[in-house]
């Protein structure tokens, strides 16, 4: 779910309801995937492709539940309403990234780089 501050991740037992936070990095990923300036620059919108398995409930890879995690950022967007921005072209510069999601004892975590 998309945050200010990067991807806030839930985990539901069912995918209908309880959805509770989960605890791991404060219940965040792409907090930084990447800095501009020695400023942090967030993950946004978020999207999930699940990496091709063997037969259903199998894993390809030996059991780790893994999928890839395609993602953007606005290096030097500062967060400001879009109507206040400087008229300087950088700031409408979008990166298009990746990492790689996977089941870490429990938690959902990502390799940002």
């Amino acid at each position: 779910m998309d945050e200010w501050r990067g991807q806030a991740i839930y985990r539901s037992p069912d995918a209908t309801g309880n959805w509770v936070r989960q605890e791991h990095f404060g219940g965040l990923i792409l907090t930084a995937p990447e800095s501009v300036d020695g400023r942090a620059v967030v993950g946004r919108h978020a999207d999930v492709v699940p990496f091709a398995d063997g037969t259903a409930g199998e894993t390809s890879d030996g059991g780790t539940q893994r999928a890839l995690l395609v993602y953007f950022t606005h290096p030097y967007w500062g967060g400001e309403d879009i109507d206040t921005m400087a008229p300087d072209p950088r700031t409408r510069l979008s990166h298009v990234r990746a990492a790689v999601l996977e089941v870490r004892g429990g938690s959902l975590v990502c390799t940002e780089h």
